[in-house]
């Protein structure tokens, strides 16, 4: 035990000042004999000894009042062993970081362990030396603009007690950083508390720089079980296709993992069971043995019974950290593709029909393969056409459009379809700058017929872009003898986004896409047909205008990842005629914007929170809400939050000096209970006075 005013002891000197007043008062007065109070005192000795008693129980009252309020003053203190680094007792400088992300979630017996990081900062707000400055840092805040050092233990408290679980992945790096630059301008000794499990994933990458780390005391505090959390957690769920029977048969699998707690090497196999909900079906169960700190892959195979967008969840029965026992997909069995041709210049003669060779190629079947249901149509017939139905548009040799459809083909793309656009005899370079030159990717210039060169006079297939999705296996099989007699020259472009996919011999482009919204568009510098090439008869050209329609198709559906991290950011894209997106989240909280909240390009976007399926509605000017199921999306947790084995924090610098707090001191302050028992003397002196 000590004090922190010992000097203040002295007024215990006070405490003697009742005693000597009674002994004072004790002095014997002269006796005068007196017949009538002789016989009355002889009645009442029983009532003298009372009255002794308590005169003597008075003053011991008033000497323990001084006594307890000259040690009450002096401040006494008791020092008992801590979890916590111990402070001193002159000021210092210190920001405490705590650990909000989703491993933090983890049960104890008396709580979670962001709960258990709250009460021991709490505790170490309370035992600050007076005069210290303190601020609060959330691992997972990215930027806090309003933090500063603050002396008001008030204040800091509330601000420990504020902060919530959260399901997000963080690095403590950014954290500390945050941290040093609140710390920097403190004259006063400086010190670090990092509140944390202690996970490895979440560990700072980098160790601090030794330079810096010597100005500032770095303290880990570990509130996790010393051999960390034990945990099971599905990582990853995914679809593929299956070979099992059924119609639209997709087969998920589910990868579960298990980490931390005290595993011997020949811990035993566990059979952990899973269950399977699809659109909120439960329609499987199953076991799977998962090995001690290992993982293990499950398998569901399931037939759809209708196409479109499905709503997948893998669960495992909860454990000690249940964020992660669930793991949701979104995913599209697919239907039939739709596209729609417009035939800018029809024959009544099927081979020289401009989409002969177009539409059989899209309408072969092809194993394993969306089938492709093809629609024509000519200019003249646009107007009653809905673009919305469809998922592709190719313009082939179209003279001119309407402005109406224009604007309305303008719309679709937008919106996230896509559009082939193809060239030929019927194609003006100015018609199209006046009325497509947002959907063409590059602008045209002028059609020529190569001269001849090396005795060929044709152009041939140049470089191909074997990076993109369309040709990153083989490239352009069956392509390569294609010979172009007539072409379209480009005007120079800077447009951001363009892409040449196919070029000619000479360098010039003959497969140009863009990004126009949340859609592709793409231009075919030659016919579709054989009028000035023969790509229609060669081998290759089944597989690319397929790839083509697939690829253009899947634009929508790459406006956003199926699937997302708690804290990424989500992306949407207002389709056209609509004026209000919104998104309902899986905790119930709902967001909505206006078109006038959107960019130039019609996106909004936000910060998700929280695992599970996010919906999204779109309002048109009516008021009538449709469902958006492209748009939606699934969130999940990040995997390596799931990963509870423990790491050590700063490691290998003069950083890490300080941490853990093994064997430190906590001081307990013990003048509040003296405080307590004086007033419980003040109230007894004053009951003896008053009865006296």
């Amino acid at each position: 035990m000590g004090f922190l005013s010992p000097l203040l002891l002295l007024g215990l000197v006070a405490a003697s000042l009742p005693l000597l007043i009674h002994l004072i008062g004790k002095q014997r007065a002269q006796r005068v004999p007196f017949a009538a109070l002789d016989f009355l005192l002889r009645h009442d000795r029983r009532l003298r000894r009372r009255l002794r008693l308590r005169q003597l129980l008075l003053l011991a009252l008033r000497v323990a009042l001084l006594v307890a309020v000259a040690l009450m003053l002096a401040r006494p203190y008791a020092e008992v062993p801590s979890t916590l680094p111990s402070t001193g007792s002159t000021p210092i400088a210190a920001a405490i970081i705590i650990d909000d992300t989703a491993s933090m979630a983890g049960r104890l017996p008396g709580g979670t362990l962001l709960d258990e990081a709250r009460r021991r900062a709490l505790t170490l707000v309370d035992q600050l030396p007076p005069g210290s400055l303190a601020v609060v840092v959330r691992a997972t805040a990215s930027a806090e603009p309003h933090l500063r050092l603050d002396g008001d233990r008030r204040t800091l408290r509330r601000a420990i007690q504020r902060i919530p679980q959260t399901a997000r992945a963080a690095h403590l790096d950014d954290a500390l950083l945050r941290a040093r630059r609140l710390l920097a301008g403190a004259t006063a000794a400086r010190h670090l508390f990092v509140f944390t499990d202690l996970a490895k994933t979440s560990l700072p990458r980098t160790p601090p720089r030794p330079g810096r780390s010597k100005r500032v005391h770095l303290h880990a505090i570990d509130v996790a079980p010393a051999a960390g959390l034990s945990n099971r957690a599905i990582v990853a769920l995914s679809a593929h296709s299956s070979s099992a029977p059924g119609h639209r048969s997709m087969q998920l699998r589910a990868r579960v993992c298990r980490f931390g707690g005290r595993a011997a090497p020949d811990a035993p196999t566990l059979v952990e069971p899973l269950s399977l909900t699809i659109d909120g079906k439960l329609t499987a169960r199953g076991s799977l043995r998962v090995p001690s700190s290992g993982c293990a892959e499950k398998t569901f195979d399931h037939a759809f019974a209708r196409p479109g967008v499905h709503r997948a969840v893998v669960a495992l029965s909860p454990d000690a950290l249940p964020l992660d026992d669930h793991r949701h997909l979104q995913l599209e069995v697919a239907g039939e593709l739709r596209v729609l041709l417009v035939n800018g210049d029809p024959s009544p003669l099927r081979h020289a029909d401009e989409l002969f060779y177009l539409r059989a190629a899209l309408e072969t079947a092809v194993s394993g393969q969306q089938r492709i249901v093809a629609r024509v149509l000519t200019p003249a017939e646009l107007s009653r056409a809905r673009f919305t139905t469809f998922d592709v548009v190719v313009l082939a040799n179209v003279a001119d459009l309407s402005s109406q459809t224009a604007a309305a083909l303008d719309g679709f793309v937008r919106g996230g379809g896509g559009l082939l656009i193809t060239v030929g005899s019927n194609t003006r370079a100015a018609r199209y700058a006046r009325r497509l030159s947002q959907l063409l990717p590059q602008q045209l210039r002028s059609p020529i017929s190569p001269s001849p060169s090396a005795g060929a006079g044709q152009l041939r297939l140049g470089r191909v872009d074997t990076e993109h999705p369309l040709f990153s296996g083989a490239g352009a099989v069956g392509l390569a003898e294609a010979r172009f007699s007539r072409v379209f020259r480009l005007r120079p472009s800077t447009r951001p986004g363009r892409r040449v996919l196919l070029r000619y011999d000479d360098g010039s482009p003959l497969l140009v896409e863009a990004r126009y919204g949340a859609g592709r568009t793409m231009l075919l510098t030659t016919t579709i047909d054989r009028d000035w090439s023969d790509l229609a008869i060669r081998p290759g050209y089944l597989p690319l205008v397929q790839g083509l329609a697939r690829y253009l198709a899947g634009a929508a559906d790459q406006r956003i990842p199926r699937s997302l991290l708690v804290g990424a950011r989500a992306q949407l894209t207002f389709p056209q005629g609509m004026r209000r997106l919104r998104v309902a989240e899986p905790g119930g909280v709902e967001r909505s914007w206006d078109r006038g909240e959107a960019d130039a390009e019609g996106r909004v976007s936000f910060v998700t929170e929280g695992s599970g399926f996010f919906r999204v509605t779109a309002l048109d000017a009516n008021g009538e809400a449709h469902l958006r199921p492209r748009d939606s999306f699934a969130v999940n947790t990040d995997p390596s939050e799931s990963d509870t084995r423990k790491g050590q924090l700063g490691t290998g610098g003069p950083a890490a000096a300080g941490s853990g707090g093994g064997g430190a001191l906590r001081r307990v302050p013990l003048w509040h209970g003296l405080g307590a028992l004086l007033l419980l003397l003040l109230f007894g002196e004053s009951l003896l006075t008053r009865r006296g």
